[in-house]
């Protein structure tokens, strides 16, 4: 579909999360590291330099910066070690960007039922 965390478990306990802690989807930003899919969803390819030569790399950096400066921030979490990796290549250092599991990990490993506490620790939230 292109929407990240969508249609998928691992995209249903993400946006669960969210919805438990009191994150609207209009008070953030969700997109994919990457927006552009190698062929057979194969992200390997990409954690050489040619990912960053990528059009979709340089517009997604481009998108990153304008959203972070006009909102006055300089947080990014990154969602899974793919992200992570694609985001300290792409930003500039001026940028902190923290690392959260991916959902999938807590479906993976069966504790689903703790991403919603993770998720709130992580962001540092206050509870309900």
């Amino acid at each position: 579909y292109g929407i990240p965390f969508y249609g998928d478990v691992s995209g249903n306990l993400f946006m669960s999360a969210l919805y438990e802690n009191n994150i609207s989807l209009f008070n953030c930003y969700i997109t994919n590291a990457i927006k552009c899919c190698p062929d057979n969803n194969d992200l390997k390819s990409y954690y050489g330099k040619n990912a960053l030569d990528l059009e979709c790399v340089k517009k997604l950096k481009s998108e990153l910066e304008y959203i972070l400066d006009i909102n006055h921030l300089n947080t990014v979490y990154a969602v899974g070690v793919t992200a992570h990796f694609m985001l300290s290549k792409i930003l500039d250092s001026k940028y902190i960007i923290k690392k959260i599991y991916h959902p999938a990990f807590y479906v993976r490993t069966g504790i689903s039922y703790a991403y919603p506490q993770y998720l709130r620790e992580q962001l540092s939230l206050e509870t309900k």
